[in-house]
C-alpha cells in the first residue's frame, strides 16, 4: 500500500516537473524570438503568456487597458489566440505563418493592421473594434472570418487581397458598421460575403476592387452610399433581398457592367462622386440603365430613372432659363410623359384661367360703360361690375368673353377682327387687350399640342 502511494507520488512530481518545464520553454523560445526580431513584449498589459503545442494564449489583465501591446515588424511562427482580451495593438507588417485567432477581443483604441501577411486563417469572430480599424494591404491566403464583427469607428481595408479559394475568402456575414467602410482596389479571388451585414455609416466604398466569385449581400442592410464605380466581377452582384438604411441608397456606378448587377430602383438614386466626370459619360450611363430596365421588364424602376434622367438634363445638359421652363411644363403638365391625365385637368383648367382674366381685363372697358348706366354704381367695386347687371346684361357679358377666349385658346390662326366687334369704328381697341389676346392664342397652343402629343405618342421621349 505504501508503496503504490509513492509510486503515485512520485509519478504527479514528475507531471509537475515536466509542466513547469514545458511552459518555461514556451517562455524562453518566444523571448528569444522576439529578442531576436528587436521586438518587446515585455509589458505590464499581459497578465499571462502561456505556450502550448500549437498556440500562443495572451490573457491580458482585468480592467487594464491604457498600456499598448506592439508586434510591428514581427514574424510569428506559431498560431496566436487572443481570447476576450482588450487591446490596443499595432500589428504593422506582422507575418502569421499559422492561424491568426482575435475572437471575442476588444480593441479599445485605434488598431493597425497595416500591410499584414496571414499565412493561414485569420479569425475576427465577433471581434470589437471600438475605435477606427486599419487594414490597408493586408493579404489574407487562407481565408479571413470576420463574422459578427463589430466596427464602432471608420474601417478601412484598401488594397487587400483575398486569396483563399474556399467559401471563407473573405466573410464579413451579420458584420455591424457603424461609420464608413472602405474596400477600395482590393482583390477577392474568389466569393465576398457580406450577408446580413449592417451599413450604418455614410458609405460602403468598393471603388476599383475585382471579384472572381460571388458577392452576397444578402438581407444586408445597406448605407446611405453604395459605391461600385469600376467594379469588376465575373458573378452577378444581387442587391434584391437587401435592405436600405432610410428612405434612400444612392449607388455610384460609373465604369460598371451594369450586366453583372440586379437591383429594384425603388429606394435607390443614382449618383455621381467627381462632378468633374464630363456630363456625356454621365447622360451614357443614365441611358444605359434606362435600357437595362427596359430589357428586363421593370417598368416602375425605369419611370423613376427616366423621371431622374430628365431632371438632370435640364439641370446640367439645358442650363437656360427657356429650358427651366420647359421642364416645369413637362413636370406638372404630364408628369414627363408618365401621367398623361394630368393634360386634360392643366388643358380645361388653363381655359378656365385665361376666361377669368379675359372677363376682368379684355371687356373691363365696356363693362365700366354699362355700369355707369346702372343706379347702384357706388355700391360695388370696379372688378365685380359683369356681376352687378340685370340677368339679361351678366349673361350677354360672360357669353361674349367666354367667345373671344374660345377663338383665341383653341384658334389655329391669330385673328384680331373679332376684337374690333365690341368697339365703334372711330374707337381703338386697349394695346393690353391684345397683349392679353396674343397670351391666350400662345398658352393656347402650348395646351394643345401637349393635349395632341399624349394621343400620338406611345410613351416619353428618351431624348
Amino acid at each position: 500500500m505504501r508503496k503504490s502511494v509513492l509510486i503515485m507520488i512520485l509519478f504527479f512530481v514528475l507531471f509537475l516537473s515536466n509542466k513547469m518545464l514545458l511552459t518555461q520553454n514556451g517562455k524562453n523560445t518566444l523571448d528569444s524570438t522576439f529578442k531576436k526580431l528587436d521586438c518587446s513584449c515585455r509589458n505590464p498589459f499581459i497578465d499571462t503568456l502561456f505556450y502550448y503545442d500549437t498556440c500562443y494564449d495572451i490573457v491580458s489583465k482585468s480592467n487594464e487597458t491604457t498600456s499598448i501591446l506592439s508586434f510591428e515588424n514581427l514574424t510569428i511562427q506559431y498560431p496566436i489566440l487572443l481570447i476576450n482580451a482588450e487591446l490596443v495593438n499595432d500589428f504593422s507588417k506582422v507575418i502569421f505563418i499559422r492561424n491568426a485567432d482575435f475572437s471575442c477581443a476588444s480593441f479599445t483604441k485605434s488598431t493597425t493592421f497595416e500591410t499584414v501577411i496571414f499565412n493561414d486563417v485569420a479569425y475576427f469572430v465577433l471581434t470589437d473594434f471600438l475605435d477606427s480599424a486599419n487594414f490597408v494591404n493586408c493579404r489574407f491566403s487562407e481565408g479571413s472570418i470576420f463574422l459578427k464583427a463589430d466596427f464602432m469607428e471608420f474601417a478601412i481595408f484598401d488594397s487587400c487581397v483575398f486569396n483563399y479559394k474556399g467559401i471563407d475568402n473573405a466573410n464579413f456575414s451579420f458584420v455591424s458598421c457603424n461609420k464608413s467602410v472602405c474596400f477600395r482596389d482590393c482583390q477577392f479571388k474568389t466569393s465576398g460575403t457580406f450577408a446580413n451585414s449592417e451599413f450604418h455609416g455614410d458609405s460602403a466604398d468598393f471603388t476599383g476592387s475585382e471579384f472572381s466569385g460571388k458577392v452576397l449581400f444578402d438581407n444586408s442592410l445597406l448605407p446611405k452610399n453604395l459605391i461600385l464605380n469600376n467594379v469588376k466581377t465575373e458573378e452577378i452582384i444581387d442587391l434584391t433581398s437587401a435592405r436600405i438604411n432610410g428612405d434612400t441608397c444612392k449607388i455610384y456606378l460609373m465604369d460598371f457592367d451594369l450586366e453583372k448587377i440586379r437591383f429594384y430602383y425603388d429606394h435607390f438614386c443614382l449618383s455621381f462622386q467627381n462632378d468633374s466626370t464630363p456630363i456625356n459619360r454621365k447622360t451614357q450611363l443614365y441611358i444605359r440603365l434606362l435600357e437595362k430596365f427596359k430589357k428586363e421588364g421593370q417598368t416602375e424602376c425605369y419611370e423613376k430613372l427616366f423621371i431622374e434622367y430628365k431632371k438632370f438634363k435640364y439641370s446640367h445638359v439645358y442650363k437656360s432659363s427657356f429650358w427651366g421652363f420647359v421642364n416645369f411644363l413637362e413636370k406638372w403638365g404630364w408628369g414627363y410623359g408618365f401621367e398623361k391625365w394630368r393634360i386634360w385637368y392643366c388643358f380645361i383648367i388653363l381655359f378656365l384661367g385665361l376666361y377669368i382674366i379675359n372677363l376682368f381685363v379684355i371687356n373691363y372697358q365696356n363693362n365700366f360703360k354699362m355700369a355707369k348706366t346702372n343706379e347702384f354704381e357706388f355700391l360695388f367695386p370696379s372688378f365685380l361690375y359683369p356681376f352687378v347687371f340685370n340677368k339679361k346684361d351678366k349673361l350677354i357679358v360672360l357669353k361674349k368673353t367666354f367667345h373671344n377666349t374660345s377663338v383665341f385658346y383653341f384658334g389655329v390662326s391669330l385673328n384680331f377682327d373679332v376684337l374690333k366687334e365690341e368697339y365703334p369704328e372711330t374707337e381703338k381697341v386697349p394695346v393690353v387687350i391684345y397683349i392679353i389676346s396674343l397670351l391666350t392664342y400662345i398658352i393656347g397652343l402650348i395646351a394643345m399640342g401637349f393635349f395632341l402629343n399624349s394621343f400620338v405618342t406611345s410613351g416619353p421621349d428618351l431624348f
